[in-house]
């Protein structure tokens, strides 16, 4: 195989994946080699797992924060059908 090429990028992490899109965004013929992931770690270990944890316990988090309002919501609901017509029913709720 004798083909030509203007550019080898070796290794295909993000910094590769950026040199060879820029590269073949220029025109030119790009080859990338690389031993082991495409992407690098980031997807497959570091940073993609990670984002993906982090993201789930921040939805638990908001899944807490809406459980307590909703319970504050029922209190209120409550309050409003039991203890705030006794309040307005005297002199003061005539006005």
């Amino acid at each position: 195989m004798d083909e030509q090429v203007d550019v080898i990028v070796l290794g295909m992490g993000p910094g590769g994946e950026e040199v060879a899109g820029q590269a073949a965004a220029a025109g030119l013929s790009v080859v990338g080699i690389e031993e082991r992931l495409l992407g690098g770690e980031c997807p497959y270990f570091a940073c993609v797992p990670t984002k993906m944890m982090v993201r789930g316990a921040d939805l638990g988090n908001v899944a807490d924060a809406l459980d307590g309002i909703m319970n504050a919501n029922a209190q209120l609901t409550t309050f409003h059908q039991t203890r705030l017509p006794t309040l307005t029913s005297g002199e003061a709720g005539r006005a």
